[in-house]
């Protein structure tokens, strides 16, 4: 029987604790663009009376690697998916939907995932 040992050098493991770090870069980076793109394609997309929604339309970092694209005004929601009933005031709605988000992101999920290659092989120096 053969036995062989390998010792692995302080400076192999150096450089792979920076790809390491590369790549976390790299990823974060991918998701901040991706989620740009996403809201810029949702600002487009969003229905305008005001302008209110579509200036509205941001990335919200939800913590490490974890973004949001969206907006805080009361009314996104219903101008997404729609609203049939009372509000909180009383008032009768049969409001279609006019959906601005999830299209946006449908549109670029392909470009997403263009992203986040591109930029990991950037990191990687390839």
């Amino acid at each position: 029987m053969l036995t062989v040992d390998v010792e692995i050098g302080q400076e192999f493991r150096s450089s792979i604790a920076r790809a390491e770090q590369a790549v976390d870069r790299a990823i974060t980076d991918a998701m901040q663009i991706a989620a740009m793109e996403a809201a810029n394609a949702a600002r487009q997309r969003a229905p305008y009376k005001t302008g209110t929604l579509r200036r509205s339309i941001e990335v919200i970092e939800q913590g490490p690697r974890q973004v949001a694209v969206g907006s805080r005004q009361p009314y996104a929601a219903r101008i997404e998916f729609g609203f049939a009933g009372r509000d909180r005031l009383g008032r009768l709605y049969n409001q279609p939907a006019k959906p601005y988000l999830r299209p946006a992101i449908e549109e670029t999920r392909q470009r997403m995932a263009q992203v986040f290659a591109e930029e990991v092989r950037r990191a990687l120096g390839r």
